[in-house]
């Protein structure tokens, strides 16, 4: 996205008659489809290998519905791709943006996994809902805490108040789910809202900002 930006690329589709809204349009399927397929194949393997004659099984999926996992990975999916939308009409620099997603990626998961492994801050009884919901306003934080709860589905020794139930959209308001799929598509909502309007009123070197 910062890379059309940068080489004028929309600027030229635009002066050939392609309209901002087919612009975001095209563009945002495209990412979807591409993230779609990478989730498709993971899901369908955790699913798979849970119902393998074997007997292996993922445990973090073994006893989470396949419907409530789908959910869950296609509100990731929005709300990601929403984000780097967002992110790509604030930087004009392709070095700039390569910099900082690494720096986003390498420092949140190893936030995420500080949180998990030092204190268990998610499923913590001494950490503040509030806190909890403030840490899910970040989309990979967000998607960490999500498969916590999943955990907490692999067993009953994992779990023991669980005694080994699983995670089913009857047993969904007992769970952090609910919370994190609405903060998942409103921020996918709002990231793309907000991504839309910085477009139209950020100076782009080219056309009148609104």
């Amino acid at each position: 996205l910062v890379q059309e930006k940068v080489y004028r690329i929309r600027i030229m589709m635009r002066m050939m008659g392609l309209s901002g809204l087919a612009f975001w349009t095209i563009t945002y399927a495209f990412w979807a489809v591409i993230f779609s397929g990478f989730t498709a194949v993971f899901l369908l393997i955790v699913n798979v290998a849970r119902t393998h004659t074997s007997g292996y099984r993922i445990g973090m999926f073994a006893n989470v519905d396949g419907g409530i996992q789908l959910v869950f990975f296609v509100g990731y999916l929005l709300c990601t791709t929403s984000f780097a939308f967002l992110w790509s009409t604030l930087i004009r620099s392709i070095r700039v943006a390569q910099v900082l997603s690494v720096l986003w990626i390498i420092v949140l998961v190893v936030l995420a996994f500080v949180f998990d492994s030092v204190g268990d801050i998610f499923n913590s009884d001494g950490v503040s809902s509030g806190m909890k919901t403030l840490l899910t306003l970040l989309p990979p934080l967000g998607f960490y805490r999500g498969l916590t709860v999943f955990r907490q589905y692999t067993s009953q020794f994992d779990s023991p108040n669980l005694d080994g139930s699983r995670l089913t959209w009857a047993s969904i308001d007992n769970s952090a789910v609910p919370e994190i799929l609405a903060v998942q598509y409103l921020e996918a909502v709002l990231f793309m809202a907000l991504a839309l309007y910085f477009d139209l009123v950020l100076d782009a070197d080219f056309g009148v900002p609104r």
